[in-house]
């Protein structure tokens, strides 16, 4: 007769449990019942090493009365040095747990388990970030632990839903329908994508290790709705963009109202071009957003925005007669009206030699 393999109806950690903790509880339960049965509705209960030693139980003797010990005990799942052998180096109880369920290689969690081994491993936390509010929950209900871990829980999970959404919804939009070029930015070559898409996360897509690490995505909504996003951090500077576009758009149109270069590289809006909104800080330029879904959609087209974000960026790119002769041609090229630094710059007379 076969041995009946253990139901796990525990999950045993210590008090005031850490997000490493909480996020290897979530992993059981979700994703460990194959391997671990009864772990998916197992109740979590909290230890300490008095409590531990007293009870003079090996991990495998826990496990065969079905409790899974996480971060305390010296067992599969936990980290910590103990008399009998040494830390786990660059584990955590959630990265251990997700090697024994064979997930650690998952896309879809890479982000959540590098999050909690730094947290963890590292001790990398701001003040507002889960792991650190998960301490401050816990000062916060010092005698209901488990109020903080189902708060914690609920938070994993939405990240989770994130991620794979982003690899088996969004990846597939963006393989099918990202249009990726390199533009020049000074003296870089840099990649844009352009995108017709509906999908929140495709922006972030394009700029991932797993799109195109684009510098610049414009991404245009069913709606019309168009935004512009650029990564400060590879040195894009929408400035000039933005004045393109608030001109175009009032061409567009057919009525200039802003033409002040002051005006119209202002962040937020400028009249005339109401339907760009200018966002400084995080270099973006918003025809409408997710919180301002009211926005009239742009008169431009994908590719005219395109090119016109493309001129903006390169402060170096003139036209090629301008170009090889280092003189503004005057208002017989389409720049002109632009006014833009790198013309203005060529029509200020060379100054006599003294």
């Amino acid at each position: 007769m076969s041995e009946q393999p253990v139901r796990f109806t525990e999950l045993l950690t210590h008090e005031r449990p850490h997000l490493d903790e909480i996020v290897a509880i979530w992993l059981l339960r979700k994703f460990g019942e194959q391997r671990f049965p009864g772990s998916s509705t197992a109740a979590v209960s909290f230890t300490s090493v008095r409590k531990l030693s007293e009870a003079g139980l090996k991990p495998e003797d826990y496990e065969a009365r079905g409790i899974l010990l996480l971060g305390v005990g010296g067992g599969r799942f936990d980290e910590h040095p103990t008399l009998a052998e040494g830390r786990k180096a660059g584990d955590c109880a959630t990265t251990l747990v997700a090697k024994e369920l064979g997930i650690s290689d998952d896309p879809a969690l890479a982000k959540i388990l590098r999050f909690v081994r730094a947290a963890d491993v590292e001790g990398n936390a701001s003040p507002f970030d889960i792991s650190y509010v998960v301490k401050l929950l816990h000062a916060r209900y010092p005698t209901d632990p488990q109020r903080v871990i189902e708060w914690a829980l609920v938070a994993i999970e939405a990240k989770h839903q994130e991620q794979v959404r982003f690899f088996t919804v969004v990846k597939p939009e963006f393989d099918a329908k990202a249009k990726v070029e390199e533009v020049t930015v000074g003296q870089r070559r840099l990649r844009m994508v352009s995108i017709d898409s509906d999908e929140d996360g495709i922006h972030k897509y394009a700029r991932s290790e797993y799109g195109a690490r684009a510098a610049v995505v414009i991404q245009r909504r069913s709606t019309g709705n168009v935004a512009v996003f650029g990564n400060k951090q590879a040195g894009v500077d929408l400035r000039e963009a933005a004045k393109l576009l608030r001109l175009a758009e009032q061409a567009a149109k057919g009525q200039m109202v802003t033409t002040e270069e002051e005006r119209l590289v202002a962040e937020g809006q400028v009249p005339g071009a109401e339907e760009w909104f200018y966002h400084k800080q995080g270099q973006m330029l918003l025809n409408g957003s997710l919180t301002q879904a009211d926005v009239p959609p742009t008169r431009l087209g994908l590719d005219q925005i395109a090119e016109l974000v493309k001129i903006g960026l390169d402060p170096a790119r003139l036209k090629p007669l301008c170009q090889s002769t280092g003189r503004c041609i005057g208002d017989v090229c389409d720049w002109y009206q632009w006014s833009l630094a790198r013309c203005v710059a060529l029509r200020r007379p060379i100054p006599d030699a003294p």
